[in-house]
């Protein structure tokens, strides 16, 4: 697996935001809190309490940013596991699935798999 290619599709988080907040916002507090403390130790104690507590608050676009700094830092350290030679990556502004899937596909025509 770390001899395979990878794509990677960047997208900041104000781009990403709407489409997690209906996501998550369908789920149940405190299954979120849950889940939280569950990745405390590594997210680290102090955003842990920030994001059970924007939870509390119904403050989701709060908890989410807190989350996905956690989630795009281990990410990205096992990307760099890979060489970096076989990673592609895409910036994109939108979060339209179809546009994005063109701008995949596209790059993917060009690697040799």
């Amino acid at each position: 697996m770390q001899e395979n290619p990878v794509i990677v599709l960047l997208m900041d988080v104000k781009t990403r935001l709407p489409r997690l907040l209906k996501e998550y916002s369908a789920y149940a507090g405190e299954d979120l809190i849950n889940s939280v403390n569950k990745i405390s130790k590594r997210l680290g104690w102090e955003k842990a309490r920030d994001a059970v507590s924007a939870i509390e608050k119904g403050d989701y676009a709060k908890a989410i940013e807190i989350l996905l700094d956690y989630y795009d830092k281990a990410y990205f350290h096992g990307l760099k596991k890979k060489p970096g030679n076989n990673i592609s990556i895409i910036r994109t502004d939108t979060d339209d699935i179809e546009c994005n899937v063109a701008k995949i596909l596209e790059v993917a025509s060009k690697i040799s798999w």
